[in-house]
């Protein structure tokens, strides 16, 4: 994905683990919640509620979410993190971090059109982000960040385009109260 993050930074990340395994990101949005991809467990936006006294959640700090109206412009620096493995078959203990920037619907379609010539239309409820120039994009199992534009998660890391490393990030507009 890109560089290892600091111990201090990105502490609103989460691991979300089925039997001690990472299965996929996640970001905390208020005390005991979690907010993920919940394509990890088979459907589309996933929100957990943790026990109270979990590890996962103690010291860790929530990230905000965007209000309803809330948009982002094309090539805003965001960011995004995640555990997947960068080499096929293994596990990463470090929490990688990468920054993108937001692209252009027309773009990301044409971009889509040439890796998969059978995706006509992309979903409506997404906002597309790729890499600066540079090696890196999103690896297995780091769908469920944050898609993060000026301190504001904005999405949820969904799915990618090998061949252009552009991922799209399910668009955060359901989550207000």
């Amino acid at each position: 994905m890109g560089k290892k993050a600091s111990k201090k930074s990105l502490q609103n990340m989460v691991s979300v683990q089925n039997n001690k395994k990472h299965e996929c990101g996640g970001f905390l949005i208020y005390p005991q919640y979690v907010l993920t991809a919940a394509h990890c467990m088979g459907n589309g936006i996933m929100l957990l509620k943790v026990k109270k006294h979990r590890k996962a959640v103690l010291g860790g700090k929530m990230v905000k979410i965007p209000h309803q109206h809330y948009s982002v412009k094309n090539n805003t620096q965001s960011s995004v993190a995640g555990w997947g493995s960068t080499k096929k078959h293994k596990e990463v203990n470090d929490l990688l971090a990468l920054n993108v920037s937001t692209v252009d619907i027309r773009d990301c379609k044409e971009a889509w059109k040439k890796y998969k010539e059978s995706i006509t239309q992309l979903p409506p409820n997404i906002i597309r982000a790729g890499g600066y120039k540079q090696n890196g994009g999103v690896c297995s199992d780091d769908s469920g960040g944050p898609l993060v534009c000026n301190s504001v998660a904005v999405g949820i890391v969904s799915f990618k385009n090998k061949g252009k490393r552009v991922l799209c990030s399910q668009h955060l507009q359901i989550i207000s109260k």
